[in-house]
């Protein structure tokens, strides 16, 4: 059993050194060209998230809009020299040969899933994708990482970096300088201890190897087996827990038989009370329906009376209207009759009125004529005709 291996870095557009995001991306995508190291390249694995081209495709829509604020309160587009993507690269110690042993791929899929699990915890939903590579002497994952913030500053979520910043501040120098170094290298020492706490020590990993603590072979061995102890008790333990868990569903299982005889024997006890039940339920529901249909019966009567009855009486009020109207027509013209009566009787009244002064006036002509002229009187009056 060998000592956990964790790496961590970020990567801009432009790159450093020739490893741009484009190039690592390429990289383990298993790109013609840029794989100088695998003499047989296989694709990778996705195992949790995006594939790689995905990661690509989002991580340059992402940086084409972020934008960086300005002290003036404006906003530009970001530089392309700077850091727009986090990886984290995990190691196993085992061989990928030793992968066709089932207790040796059990172990990886075992170290696989934590990694997983404390990557999502690091890094949340800005964890994109996670991939495994077979092709090379270790089994080994890559994680991608994207920020989520508007200038999509990758150093913030490393915490070397971020540490350094946060001890810098706007301080600038030498000494501020060194005091940012310190705190960037204790940060990342406090992040490879809890990586070790969460996945390198169950996983039954040594946190470093000797030679960087100068540990002699006798206390070597003895830190392996220590880690190799915690991984074997781990598999006993669960191990104890499948057992417990076996015999807690063994007991479970005849809870479960035990019940459904007692439910098939209720059942078959209840099974007449239901039938009767059903029973007058059936005839309660033919009284009802009875009743409905009397019900519903009655309804369409009624409603019909009332129809009928509402019809009459419009035909009576539209009769009494028209009776209404002729009556008051009548009356119109009975009135028009009178007037038109009057006014004959007067125009008769005044016919005779002028006649009788026609006559009146010709007499008297006649009697003043008979006094100028000889002739008697009678032959003086009008013919009769």
């Amino acid at each position: 059993m060998a000592y956990q291996f964790v790496h961590i870095e970020v990567y801009s557009r432009r790159g450093s050194k020739g490893r741009s995001v484009d190039y690592v991306l390429d990289e383990a995508d298993r790109r013609p060209g840029a794989h100088p190291h695998v003499l047989q390249p296989r694709p990778p694995t996705v195992i949790h998230g995006a594939t790689i081209e995905q990661v690509r495709a989002m991580h340059h829509d992402r940086a084409g809009k972020a934008r960086q604020s300005l002290a003036n309160g404006k906003t530009r587009a970001i530089r392309q020299d700077q850091n727009t993507l986090l990886t984290v690269v995990l190691s196993h110690p085992a061989l990928t040969a030793e992968l066709q042993d089932p207790g040796k791929a059990a172990d990886v899929g075992l170290w696989q899933e934590r990694n997983v699990a404390w990557l999502q915890a690091q890094f949340g939903d800005r964890l994109v994708s996670v991939i495994r590579h077979d092709d090379e002497s270790h089994p080994h994952l890559h994680a991608y990482v994207l920020p989520d913030d508007p200038a999509m500053k990758a150093t913030a979520m490393h915490p070397g970096y971020a540490a350094k910043a946060a001890a810098m501040g706007d301080r600038t120098g030498k000494e501020a300088n060194k005091e940012g170094d310190r705190a960037y290298r204790d940060a990342m020492r406090s992040w490879q201890d809890q990586y070790w706490a969460e996945v390198g020590l169950p996983c039954g990993l040594t946190r470093i190897g000797p030679g960087r603590r100068r540990l002699d072979r006798k206390a070597w061995r003895a830190e392996k087996q220590a880690a190799e102890a915690v991984l074997e008790s781990k598999k006993v333990a669960e191990a104890a827990i499948a057992a417990a868990e076996g015999l807690k569903a063994r007991g479970e299982r005849y809870i479960q038989d035990t019940r459904r005889r007692a439910s098939a024997e209720l059942a078959a006890a209840s099974q007449a009370h239901s039938e009767a039940e059903a029973k007058l339920a059936l005839a309660g529901k033919i009284g009802t329906m009875i009743g409905q249909a009397f019900t519903s019966v009655r309804d369409v009567v009624t409603r019909k009376a009332v129809e009928v009855e509402a019809s009459i009486r419009a035909r009576i009020e539209r009769a009494e209207a028209e009776a209404a109207q002729k009556v008051q027509r009548a009356q119109e013209a009975t009135k028009a009759a009178r007037e038109a009566y009057k006014r004959e009787q007067a125009v008769s009244q005044a016919l005779r009125a002028s006649a009788a002064q026609l006559a009146a006036e010709r007499d008297a002509a006649y009697e003043q004529l008979a006094t100028l002229s000889p002739a008697s009187p009678e032959s003086m009056k009008p013919r009769k005709h």
